[in-house]
């Protein structure tokens, strides 16, 4: 895990348990690295921002910055799908990418962190952890590959304090 102290502070912010906060950063971003996303649309054409080119195919480099992320915004669009994963949990919906400029930016780890594991920790609320996972990522394959990591993060956090 890239910063484990934020992570930890962000999983406990959002009721979210410490294992399935870690294992969904293992899954999206190689433990929380702050990078972007690799969204593409149905047909396999990259969206915006993949991978930190925009549509100019100017290259903001792979990890997610507030300059970046500004001409991010610019091009974002919604309507069209033309939307990116962001940082640390991927935000890719405008609105949770806006929740998290509102705590500081969605282009820093920690209000990233708190916003993704806050809308998890809803998702498990309504639709169950099996159901939650799934709608995050929309794979049931997500979902059971992240219910298997987040068992064995359980284990190897039983001994920590």
């Amino acid at each position: 895990i890239v910063n484990p102290l934020l992570v930890v502070e962000a999983a406990s912010i959002a009721h979210l348990p410490l294992s399935l906060a870690c294992a969904i950063l293992a899954k999206e971003t190689s433990g929380g690295l702050n990078e972007w996303g690799h969204d593409t649309f149905s047909n396999g054409t990259p969206k915006i921002f993949y991978g930190g080119v925009d549509q100019n195919g100017h290259h903001w480099g792979e990890t997610v910055t507030e300059a970046a992320y500004e001409e991010y915004k610019r091009e974002r669009d919604p309507a069209t799908g033309q939307q990116q994963g962001v940082g640390p949990t991927q935000l890719t919906g405008a609105g949770l990418q806006n929740a998290a400029d509102a705590l500081g930016g969605a282009w820093k780890p920690l209000p990233n962190l708190v916003v993704g594991f806050t809308y998890l920790a809803g998702l498990i609320k309504e639709k169950g952890v099996f159901g939650a996972l799934t709608a995050y990522n929309g794979s049931p394959a997500y979902a059971r590959a992240v219910e298997a990591n987040a068992r064995q993060w359980a284990t190897a956090l039983k001994g920590a304090r």
